[in-house]
């Protein structure tokens, strides 16, 4: 699938029933079996963004295992909350002794992932490189500190908690988007609250961006895709997104892009 491809199937998304996006794309809560919302979209949207960038999917599992794995090697292990109340944890992971969860072991499965949150996003993106494999170095746009912007951005849409995730209106404030005569990520000064997945380990308590007291009263976070019940026979296509924030998102980096 290219990434083109895979962008348009985002954005449309026409029919949804009991498979709940591509594999590629897939969000923990969907892989864990939990209740969802359409906060799926900016996991999907975290993971498109670095293929764009990139090339290759970020998280190519060749099945639902294959897949969680391959998204804690980057991740991390998801915070305990979320594996206590998730119907299919165990399906990925196993409790310890000590309360801490770690990786299931597959039997009969020679294949053998790195270690958790060992392969960082800051090189796959090419931070230092000026992108992957240096073939951006040098052009405008493409300097250390922009991509410091553009990795604590993909951090935030790939946080694991759907409540703490960033939402399309706080991506549209993200310091990314932002032209300053201050070269750093500055991110600290960004709108939005929610963490850096690299360091939200010990940290995932923070409550939801809607209730963070920051005065903002949030619109409706997402304009989502009708999706219809599964006693519905007519497909339909969803809302047209022009107006959505997390459009707007998607149109921002399409322009800052060219």
């Amino acid at each position: 699938m290219t990434c083109a491809a895979a962008l348009v199937e985002f954005v449309l998304l026409s029919q949804i029933y009991q498979y709940i996006q591509s594999r590629f794309y897939r969000s923990p809560e969907v892989l864990l079996g939990m209740p969802y919302d359409l906060a799926i979209d900016m996991w999907s949207l975290g993971c498109i963004l670095v293929e764009m960038h990139t090339g290759e999917p970020l998280f190519s599992g060749s099945n639902e295992v294959d897949q969680m794995n391959k998204i804690v090697e980057v991740v991390g292990i998801p915070p305990s909350h979320m594996l206590e109340q998730a119907p299919k944890a165990r399906k990925y992971f196993e409790k310890l002794s000590d309360g801490l969860w770690a990786v299931k072991k597959v039997k009969d499965v020679k294949k053998e992932y790195k270690a958790a949150a060992s392969r960082k996003l800051h090189n796959i993106i090419g931070v230092e490189t000026g992108g992957p494999n240096g073939r951006r170095a040098g052009e405008p746009g493409h300097t250390p500190a922009e991509y410091l912007k553009f990795k604590d951005l993909i951090l935030r849409m790939l946080d694991y908690d759907p409540k703490t995730r960033i939402t399309p209106f706080y991506a549209l404030q993200h310091n990314f988007f932002k032209k300053t005569l201050d070269e750093g990520t500055n991110t600290s000064n960004s709108i939005s609250t929610s963490p850096s997945v690299e360091h939200s380990q010990s940290a995932s308590t923070a409550s939801s961006l809607s209730s963070s007291g920051t005065g903002h009263q949030l619109p409706p976070p997402y304009l989502g895709v009708h999706i219809p019940s599964s006693s519905s026979s007519t497909s339909r296509l969803p809302p047209s997104p022009i107006y959505s924030p997390l459009f707007m998102v998607i149109l921002k980096l399409v322009i800052r892009s060219t």
